[in-house]
């Protein structure tokens, strides 16, 4: 079951931001979930986008962002993209 979010990470660049992406996709691919006697694991594909200057908005950064999260899935799930 596929679900998105969206994280703002302000007065972050791109390789900051690529960089919690990056550590936020090992400690979800890491860690176990309990749920009553079942264990599960997750992975998680993940697309960064950036604010380049004044023209950008909020839509044009979601659509880059979901196609660097594209990028992930297609390239074989579990990684971390920027567009």
């Amino acid at each position: 079951m596929a679900k998105s979010f969206l994280l703002i990470l302000p007065n972050t660049d791109l390789d900051q931001a690529v960089e919690v992406a990056e550590r936020l996709r090992i400690s979800i691919e890491q860690h176990q979930f309990k749920f009553n006697d079942i264990t599960l694991e997750f992975t998680i594909s993940l697309g960064v986008s950036i604010k380049h200057d004044d023209s950008d908005n909020l839509a044009q950064m979601i659509k880059a962002a979901d196609a660097g999260l594209y990028k992930a899935k297609n390239s074989g799930r579990n990684q971390v993209f920027s567009a």
